[in-house]
């Protein structure tokens, strides 16, 4: 159910830090094309540290799709910040 699915990856992500999530507007529409109750069976996303959009001066955490052909075999990478 994508009711009870956003607030436990919110929840994972805030855990422990005061920092503020937002979530990309491509992961938002991918989550919520099958509607309130086709919840998406996996979902690979990035997670990275940036500068808000409203206040430049503080961190936050960005959550953005990443499109795969298959989740066979895949591995935890740690991706370049230039990338």
């Amino acid at each position: 159910m994508v009711l009870a699915s956003m607030p436990v990856v919110l929840r994972f992500l805030q855990w422990k830090t005061d920092i503020p999530v937002y979530i990309s507007e491509d992961l938002n529409k991918k989550i919520w094309s099958r509607g309130n109750f086709g919840a998406m069976g996996r979902i690979r996303v990035r997670v990275e540290k940036a500068n808000c959009l409203s206040n430049p001066e503080q961190r936050c955490l960005r959550v953005s799709l990443v499109e795969v052909s298959s989740f066979k075999n895949l591995k935890d990478a740690v991706v370049a910040a230039d990338e």
